[in-house]
């Protein structure tokens, strides 16, 4: 075992207009990554069942774009500065000259780490109101197997970034900031559970109750409360991708109100700074997520359960500088 081998290559370009009124940056990458390690399956008569060896490659490649822009200047002042990135995560060589780990199919050349590797779902049976998926051949199943899975998604995300405007008026300051991801997929375990209509006893969410399945004829991707989530010769309910959330949002990440006081004021006192400031942290998200937090979405169906959102805070604060 020894450390990963790693090869960079970057290229980019710094602009500015109008004086340096608009200005940025644009850089593009690619990142290779040999011997990464792998858990290799053994034969149990070792008496061991995986080793971790150095045996894949992985490359990452994308770009990340920066603009920055003073709109305003003068008694009031506008400044922004905005930046994207994307970033695309491959699997470029396994061991022995396989295309897909044994011990986890989603391991795959091709794809992403993180992938996911399940069968399609689709919906629910409006005659019957159990759930179906789609086979290998696109056909309707209820019962699917290994060979039907598809590479379904990925919890990396492809895009991400942030947004920041800074207004200014005399001794007042706004800032606010925002932030972003898009293309993830995750399951929350947490959503799973309540979202077990007649599979356990304890209450479920209202709006996954008030789209199950009740009478032939229903449009709906919940399937009919059923004792244990799965009917007889079929699958689970929550098999295949029917946990799969996207977990793409758009976040007010942080909000500043700061009021500077006047220095000849402050000297008086012999104080050479003092800014009083209002400040709130995760005030707004925008997303369909139905979990508590989509920045912390589980890679695997087990993980979320019981996570602690973060907090909204507003904190209002007074510094001085003597």
């Amino acid at each position: 075992m020894r450390w990963e081998d790693r090869r960079d290559v970057n290229a980019g370009i710094d602009y500015g207009f109008f004086n340096n009124r608009l200005s940025g940056s644009i850089d593009v990458y690619q990142r290779d990554n040999d011997a990464n390690l792998i858990s290799r399956p053994l034969t149990p008569s070792t008496g061991w069942t995986s080793v971790a060896q150095n045996l894949g490659s992985v490359r990452n490649k994308g770009f990340e774009f920066l603009i920055r822009g003073r709109i305003l200047t003068g008694t009031f002042s506008w400044t922004t500065n905005f930046n994207i990135s994307y970033n695309k995560n491959e699997i470029t060589k396994l061991y022995d000259t396989l295309k897909s780990l044994p011990s986890d199919a989603s391991i795959a050349i091709g794809q992403s780490l993180g992938s996911w590797f399940l069968a399609p779902y689709a919906g629910v049976n409006p005659a019957t109101g159990r759930a179906m998926w789609y086979d290998i051949k696109g056909n309707i199943t209820y019962n699917p197997i290994a060979a039907d899975r598809r590479f379904s998604g990925k919890t990396l995300n492809s895009y991400f970034g942030g947004f920041t405007n800074t207004f200014a008026y005399k001794g007042f300051e706004l800032e606010t900031f925002f932030n972003y991801e898009y293309g993830r997929k995750v399951s929350d375990a947490q959503v799973n559970f309540l979202s077990e209509v007649g599979g356990r006893a304890f209450n479920f969410l209202t709006d996954v109750a008030d789209r199950r399945w009740q009478k032939p004829g229903d449009i709906t991707d919940v399937p009919r409360p059923i004792n244990g989530n799965a009917e007889v010769r079929g699958a689970g309910n929550f098999t295949g991708t029917r946990p799969l959330l996207k977990a793409d949002y758009i976040r007010l990440k942080q909000v500043t109100l700061s009021y500077n006081l006047a220095s000849d004021l402050l000297r008086r006192f012999k104080v050479t700074n003092a800014k009083f400031y209002v400040q709130g942290i995760n005030l707004w998200t925008y997303t369909d997520y139905p979990g508590y937090d989509p920045e912390f979405g589980g890679a695997t169906t087990a993980v979320s359960t019981g996570i602690i959102p973060q907090s909204k805070n507003v904190t209002v604060g007074l510094q001085l500088n003597f």
